[in-house]
């Protein structure tokens, strides 16, 4: 399931970095579950929040210097995610 996240993750200093998901109802996040962003590379959701239709994923070690030159990349749809399945 592809999914879009914002382009500004919120950085949570010794914790990680918190991807923003808007127009997301029923998404089904569940802590554990992997996402891939658009280079490939796989993240493991550590905790999910839910607030007023946003969706908050705290990505636990979340590198805030990799998601900004990700969604900088004009070369890349980079706010497009991928929920992979479980027995992926």
């Amino acid at each position: 399931m592809e999914f879009r996240v914002m382009d500004e993750p919120l950085v949570l200093e010794g914790h990680g970095a918190v991807l923003l998901v808007t127009d997301c109802d029923g998404c089904p996040f569940t802590v554990g579950c992997r996402i891939r962003d658009a280079r490939g590379t796989v993240h493991v959701v550590a905790q999910i929040t839910r607030q007023e239709g946003l969706v908050c994923l705290l990505i636990q070690g979340g590198d805030a210097d990799y998601f900004g030159r990700l969604f900088r990349n004009i070369r890349l749809d980079a706010t497009l995610f991928t929920l992979l399945a479980e027995d992926a």
